[in-house]
């Protein structure tokens, strides 16, 4: 079980974001600090235009919806970096 801070359950919707200086939206801290470590997109959100200069937030949102989502959470989708920091079954 995935236990998201960004997301809220009773509302089924984000409530933040990271947003880093070059406009990348990121679906959490996790994500974002990822990117700084290793200077790329984790490969969950590597197909995903995360840039609001160049992509409409509604349609991050939409890419990251597909991914970050309680029935993905509680699978074998489930992203390795989810699992990782914010799993409950450490």
């Amino acid at each position: 079980m995935i236990n998201c801070n960004f997301y809220n359950y009773k509302n089924k919707k984000w409530e933040q974001y990271e947003i880093d200086i070059k406009m990348n939206l990121y679906p959490c801290c996790h994500y974002y600090t990822d990117y700084l470590l290793n200077k790329k997109n984790n490969a969950t959100i590597s197909h995903i235009d995360n840039n609001l200069l160049t992509n409409k937030i509604e349609n991050i949102e939409k890419d990251f919806k597909e991914i970050f989502n309680e029935k993905n959470w509680n699978s074998d989708k489930c992203p390795e970096l989810c699992w990782r920091n914010c799993s409950t079954k450490k």
